[in-house]
């Protein structure tokens, strides 16, 4: 069982090193937390359960897994670059709009500072989600 386990672990851990871009081998990376927890908790419980020479194995294997697991994931979490640059108003010509993408979360009953923030933003276009008959009511002006 411990084979089966280490080398499932294992398989996670190197799918995404595929250059093949099939969802098959690119959502392991989606689950690299989660590869990361189990296998922490599996190699404990192979530690604590050591009876044999083919154990090492996969000790060694489970920290070469949680060793790219958190490589993987620190990577992304350790990434504090800014992506976007600050907006400047001045920067943008007149031929540019402005958009605005608003959840306005349905059971939210603070209608009137929803109502007094869009008005403040005048984008140009508005998108509004969780939008019931509540909603539209309270939204018309």
């Amino acid at each position: 069982m411990k084979i089966i386990i280490t080398v499932f672990l294992l398989i996670l851990t190197i799918l995404p090193f595929s250059k093949n871009r099939s969802w098959v081998f690119r959502m392991p990376l989606y689950l690299s937390l989660q590869v990361l927890v189990i296998s922490l908790i599996y190699l404990v419980y192979c530690i604590i359960t050591l009876s044999d020479y083919y154990d090492w194995f996969y000790l060694v294997i489970l920290l070469f897994v949680l060793v790219i697991q958190l490589k993987r994931i620190l990577g992304f979490a350790l990434d504090f670059k800014r992506q976007v640059p600050d907006y400047d108003p001045l920067k943008f010509s007149s031929n540019t709009f402005s958009l605005i993408s608003y959840n306005v979360y349905q059971d939210n009953e603070k209608y009137d500072v929803v109502v007094a923030y869009l008005k403040s933003v005048n984008s140009d276009i508005l998108l509004l989600m969780e939008v019931d008959d509540v909603w539209a009511q309270k939204l018309k002006p």
